[in-house]
């Protein structure tokens, strides 16, 4: 509900969106679409996994179909999707705040190819398990910190220039 009169305020910001889309997704999940069959047979889960196999299945489509236009629209995409991941950066940077250096510290970590030893693969794999433990920890504190203020209540960094303004000394004439 306050997602949607939130949306209805500012519906320029992305969180009351992704609020609601998220309410609906809880709710389809407890009750169920509307107008969806039902399922009354219980072989349901055999049934569901060879219409995934059939869907899953590419159709093949004929190279003149084809366009030059490819190209451009995967640029597009690629130019989109790294704008979406450096604003999660700078949301989760918001969010976390300095724990978002522990953070991308044991994202590299976990990424090193130097953790491994050869010598004693059990402690290597007991870091590595160790790093990533801490890796989903902070994404957990990262969503629910997410979902307990809005974007709007996070506070941003100050400006460098009303930094240096406020570093002045006032002289009065």
């Amino acid at each position: 509900m306050y997602y949607h009169r939130g949306l209805k305020i500012r519906p320029e910001l992305e969180e009351f969106r992704l609020g609601v889309q998220k309410a609906q997704e809880a709710i389809e999940n407890t009750i169920g679409k509307i107008g969806a069959p039902l399922d009354s047979a219980p072989n349901s889960a055999t049934s569901n996994a060879s219409a995934d196999k059939t869907l899953d299945t590419p159709s093949p489509s004929p190279d003149t179909a084809k366009s030059s236009n490819n190209g451009s629209e995967t640029k597009q995409k690629n130019k989109t999707a790294m704008e979406k991941r450096q604003d999660s950066k700078k949301i989760s940077r918001l969010l976390l705040g300095e724990l978002h250096r522990d953070k991308e510290y044991l994202e590299n970590l976990v990424k090193n190819p130097n953790i491994r030893s050869p010598n004693n693969p059990e402690s290597s794999d007991f870091i590595i398990a160790q790093a990533e433990e801490g890796i989903k920890f902070l994404i957990n504190r990262q969503e629910f910190w997410r979902q307990q203020r809005s974007v709007t209540d996070i506070p941003k960094p100050m400006a460098r220039k009303k930094k240096l303004e406020l570093a002045k000394p006032k002289v009065k004439a």
